[in-house]
């Protein structure tokens, strides 16, 4: 599923330090680097224990959780109608890909961008024109996340993929 929203591995490194082995795991970061993200949520469908911690809450930009999701927004995400068909055609495909592997544990890290707050935000820097605009074009990526591919052939005029394959 070249759409997949399941994360990239690059590799799986084991280094020595003091002694002690330190496993560390490279990936691809799912969230868009030139959009901020005002809030994340870790979302596994489930609400036993779905809060985050308060130590979480107090970081500089936490991570919630699906009871906090559906505290701060209790109507739910506004998608049209085609990104929202698409949306779930890939993550049916991406939970089949996990099924298939016998992978049960998982979750949905969710980006969410305040549009009204990111004017604000930039209304009081008194910045004109976005992060992207700045980059050197050779640093501009087409998709920077999967959600923009999924959307991506829509802007250009292409119907968006919802068929069962």
């Amino acid at each position: 599923n070249p759409r997949t929203l399941l994360p990239k591995f690059f590799g799986l490194y084991c280094v020595q330090s003091g002694g002690k082995n330190i496993r560390m795991v490279v990936m691809n970061n799912v969230l868009p680097r030139v959009v901020r993200m005002h809030l994340k949520y870790d979302l596994k469908g489930s609400t036993y224990k779905r809060r985050a911690s308060k130590k979480e809450r107090e970081k500089a930009k936490p991570t919630f959780k699906d009871l906090d999701f559906m505290q701060d927004i209790p109507e739910g995400l506004m998608l049209d109608t085609d990104t929202y068909n698409a949306l779930v055609k890939t993550l049916q495909r991406d939970c089949l890909v996990l099924e298939s592997f016998k992978i049960m544990d998982y979750s949905l890290l969710l980006g969410v961008h305040n549009i009204d707050q990111a004017e604000k935000e930039q209304q009081m820097e008194g910045s004109q024109g976005n992060s992207d605009e700045k980059r050197p074009l050779a640093q501009k990526a087409l998709y920077s996340t999967a959600m923009e591919s999924i959307q991506g052939a829509s802007a250009c005029g292409e119907d968006i993929d919802t068929e069962d394959t």
